[in-house]
């Protein structure tokens, strides 16, 4: 019973860290998709903002495969545990 206990505590506080590191990700593709979001209402043929805009762009895209390896992370654990 005790080492079921201690297998479902662990098991949550990894969920728990798994989802802040979720969370900061979505923060993350949240302020990219605003700074994409501000340089296309103004932009330029400047290539500095094309740069940034590029930039963005990848980096939001890292991010998104980054939360999906997380929440892949999740779905397993959880799986491998009710399994």
């Amino acid at each position: 019973m005790n080492d079921e206990l201690v297998s479902i505590e662990s098991t949550l506080t990894d969920y728990s860290k798994v989802n802040k590191e979720i969370g900061s990700v979505d923060y993350q593709m949240h302020q990219i998709s605003d700074d994409i979001w501000d340089l296309e209402q103004g932009y330029q043929d400047c290539s500095e903002e094309k740069s940034a805009y590029i930039y963005l762009k990848s980096k939001r895209s890292e991010l998104e495969d980054m939360k999906s390896k997380y929440e892949q992370a999740i779905y397993a654990r959880f799986e491998d545990y009710y399994a």
